[in-house]
């Protein structure tokens, strides 16, 4: 599973709509909804119902994994946050 695809799964989420979170994410329409039918597909659940006022929730599958991937990025944004400026520069010696 990528990170990216959960990464889009939340702001499809946030966004309400394939095509509102698509342009947001600067993305086609039919790239966003291949990647969230995969994603679905690996999880073996449907996580949205679509109709054409946007998305909806799947009540139980789709509220859990979007509650995880926001946690999960979340936690790598704290990680990521908490390491900035701490890399070590070698000086020149590749050893």
């Amino acid at each position: 599973m990528k990170i990216q695809s959960l990464a889009y799964f939340v702001a499809l989420v946030e966004a309400g709509s394939i095509s509102k979170a698509a342009r947001q994410l600067y993305l086609s329409q039919p790239s966003l909804t291949k990647t969230l039918h995969l994603l679905e597909e690996e999880l073996g659940v449907a996580l949205v119902s679509r109709s054409s006022s946007g998305i909806r929730l799947a009540p139980r599958e789709g509220e859990r994994i979007n509650r995880e991937a926001k946690q999960g990025h979340s936690a790598m944004a704290s990680r990521h946050s908490g390491t900035k400026g701490t890399e070590r520069s070698t000086g020149g010696n590749p050893h």
